[in-house]
């Protein structure tokens, strides 16, 4: 839709010094001069009899010129979102895997130069028992103009099995530590991905020398913690373990970080369901390669004047566990679990049942609750463990009331 307005309305409505019907010293002016010094009418001018003139009809006409409606902007934190048409109808979010890759977003915007996947109406619910999950590249955002109502659960998470990972993992800056060493007679493990947290570094494989050099197959070194976030952001991957004896492929595939969710409510967000941003294990491996390493959490973001939380919440951006080293053989050792959702760090990968010098190292824990790095992957005369994923972020812009069953990491809330 357009809107028309005069243009001459428009300059008549700015004032840069005295207004168009005074003069500096106070006393009347004319506006504009309808006639000239012999008093007939100036071209554009009304004829004194009332007749329109076809110059003026034309001067006034080609004063209108059509302008865009303005953007609605929705958010007050640092995901504020500016929607090119302003929201409309209901929605409800019913148990479906959403990719943010296809069709159906309301609008693309851009948040920190990333392209996020918008759905947007006047009221969004989220019903008890949905499970509406989104993957993809893009981030998601959830934006009621009103009220934005979640009993169900929403999540980006990346997990095992999914075909995509979580709606925008690994879109934001990610720094990398040092890389494993290769070592034939057991690598070192790959560390897991750093957001809010330091991920977990891989162990140090090939310690009883088996490959006939005197030194071990070092681990990948954990990186710094990314910035606070500033822009809608998925977590960080974990990097893959060091190389055994086989080629690339027998080497586990690192966790996915976790995605990036905002929800965004004009009047109000109420918050009794789930809220999920979890990141992926990391892979075990094979051929005396080393564990990959765990995905960071991701972002789950509330940005509302009133945020509602009932005692049924629950908010999760816990990091995945790092996978298991290889043993000297083809078999492909245990994956890191996925971020746990709850208290409790996800375990790093093992082999129960053969656990020890004879298979590889463990991998390292996620994170949970005030746990915010991820666990170091355990040393081995094989190929060593993978790290655990750091934490990611949960951040609520705006009033909070209300206590959730369980918030990990700990929420940033801004006013």
């Amino acid at each position: 839709m357009r809107r028309y307005v005069a243009l001459l309305a428009v300059l008549a409505g700015c004032s840069f010094g005295a207004p168009a019907s005074q003069s500096t010293d106070g006393s009347a002016i004319d506006a504009r001069a309808t006639t000239d010094s012999e008093g007939s009418p100036l071209d554009g001018a009304s004829h004194p009899d009332g007749a329109s003139d076809p110059a003026a009809d034309a001067t006034v006409a080609d004063a209108f010129v059509a302008v865009p409606d303005a953007p609605q902007c929705f958010g007050s934190g640092f995901g504020m979102l500016c929607l090119t048409n302003p929201p409309s109808g209901t929605r409800t979010l019913t148990t479906a895997v959403f990719d943010t890759d296809g069709p159906d977003c309301t609008e693309l915007v851009t948040s920190g130069g990333a392209s996020v996947c918008v759905i947007a109406a006047v009221d969004v619910t989220v019903p008890l028992g949905a499970v509406f999950r989104a993957i993809g590249s893009r981030p998601l955002a959830i934006v009621a103009s009103h009220d934005l109502v979640v009993t169900g659960v929403v999540t980006v998470s990346s997990l095992h099995g999914q075909i995509k990972p979580g709606a925008g993992s690994g879109i934001g800056a990610c720094a990398l530590g040092a890389g494993p060493e290769q070592d034939d007679g057991g690598a070192g493990g790959g560390a897991g991905g750093s957001f809010s947290g330091v991920g977990g570094s891989g162990g140090d494989g090939d310690k009883n020398f088996s490959a006939g050099l005197n030194f071990d197959g070092l681990g990948a070194r954990g990186a710094a913690a990314a910035d606070a976030p500033t822009s809608i952001r998925g977590g960080c991957p974990g990097t893959a373990g060091g190389r055994g004896y086989g080629d690339a492929t027998t080497i586990g595939a690192p966790g996915a970080g976790g995605g990036g969710m905002y929800l965004v409510a004009g009047n109000q967000i109420t918050l009794s369901g789930g809220l999920y941003a979890a990141g992926r294990g990391g892979d075990g491996s094979a051929a005396e390669a080393g564990g990959s390493g765990g995905g960071s959490g991701g972002l789950v973001g509330l940005d509302a004047p009133t945020i509602t939380v009932g005692a049924t919440a629950i908010l999760d951006a816990n990091g995945g566990a790092g996978g298991e080293g290889a043993t000297n053989d083809s078999h492909i050792c245990a994956a890191g679990s996925d971020g746990s959702g709850s208290s409790t760090p996800a375990l790093g990968g093992r082999a129960p049942s053969n656990d020890g010098n004879n298979d590889g190292g463990n991998g390292g824990v996620g994170t949970a609750g005030a746990l915010r790095s991820g666990g170091r992957g355990f040393d081995d005369d094989g190929g060593a463990g993978g790290g655990g994923g750091s934490a990611g972020v949960i951040y609520a812009k705006g009033a909070v009331s209300g206590s959730a069953a369980l918030v990990t990491p700990p929420a940033t809330v801004v006013p």
